[in-house]
C-alpha cells in the first residue's frame, strides 16, 4: 500500500509541484521520511489511539491491546488491528505530504544535493531508489514498527485489567440473582487450618451413627 502510494504522489509530485526534481528523486523523499520519521510519528499516533480506547468515553481497553490475538488466534481481531496500523499509516502520510507540499524548495534541494551526481548514470540511480533504498530503509522500518507492535508488559497489563473487571461486572449480577458473592475465604474453608479445640467442637457437633449406621458400616468394610 505505501509503496503504491509513494509511487503516485512522485507522479503527482513531478508534475504539480513547482520544482525540478525528478519522479526518482521524489519517490527516494516519501520513502525516507516514511521509513525513518514516520515511524516516530506512527508510535505516536499508535499511543494517542490506545489512550483513546482506554479513556472513559470509549471505555473499551480490550481495543488497545497489540500484537495480541486471543487464545486460540482470532482473524477478525487480526484484522481490526490491521485497519487500525493502515490508518495510522495513512493519517502519517497526510502529515508528510503537506510537510512536503509546504517546504518543496527546501525537500527538493536536499533530495538534489544526495541524489545528484547520479544523474549522469540513469539505470544506476534507478537500482538505488528503486531497490537498494527499499530494502535497506524497509527492513530498518519493519524492525522498529515490530519492536513496539508486538504484545508486550502493556499487553499483560491491559488484559489483567480487563479481567479483573469482568470479574467486578459479575458481582452485580450474581447479587441481582440471590446469590451470595463469592469471596476466597468461602473457597479456602475446606482446606484452612484449624486448632484442635475447633477441630474437636467441630466433631462433637456432626450427628452420630445409630447402630443401624455402625452395623452397616461393619458390613461394607468387611
Amino acid at each position: 500500500l505505501v509503496h503504491f502510494l509513494n509511487i503516485l504522489l512522485s507522479m503527482g509530485f513531478e508534475r504539480f509541484l513547482d520544482s525540478e526534481a525528478d519522479p526518482c528523486n521524489w519517490y527516494w523523499i516519501n520513502l525516507t521520511l516514511d521509513d525513518t520519521l514516520g515511524i516516530g510519528v506512527c508510535f505516536l499516533l499508535l499511543k494517542c489511539m490506545q489512550c483513546a480506547y482506554r479513556s472513559r468515553c470509549i471505555d473499551r481497553p480490550e481495543l488497545a491491546l497489540s500484537g495480541e490475538y486471543g487464545d486460540p488466534p482470532s482473524c477478525r481481531i487480526w484484522a481490526r488491528q490491521l485497519l487500525d496500523w493502515q490508518l495510522l499509516v495513512m493519517v502519517q502520510k497526510s502529515i508528510f505530504c503537506a510537510f512536503v507540499i509546504k517546504f518543496t524548495p527546501s525537500v527538493a534541494a536536499v533530495a538534489e544535493f544526495l541524489l545528484g551526481w547520479l544523474d549522469p548514470y540513469p539505470k544506476v540511480k534507478l537500482v538505488v531508489v528503486m531497490v537498494i533504498t527499499p530494502l535497506t530503509m524497509n527492513m530498518f522500518a519493519l524492525w522498529m514498527a515490530d519492536s513496539f507492535l508486538q504484545a508486550g508488559s502493556h499487553a499483560r497489563a491491559d488484559e489483567e485489567h480487563i479481567s479483573l473487571r469482568d470479574t467486578t461486572d459479575q458481582e452485580p449480577a450474581r447479587l441481582r440473582r440471590g446469590q451470595e458473592p463469592r469471596s476466597s475465604r468461602d473457597d479456602d474453608d475446606g482446606d484452612s487450618l484449624v486448632g484442635f479445640e475447633e477441630w474437636k467442637s467441630r466433631l462433637s457437633s456432626q450427628p452420630k451413627p445409630t447402630r443401624w449406621g455402625k452395623q452397616t458400616r461393619s458390613w461394607l468394610e468387611v
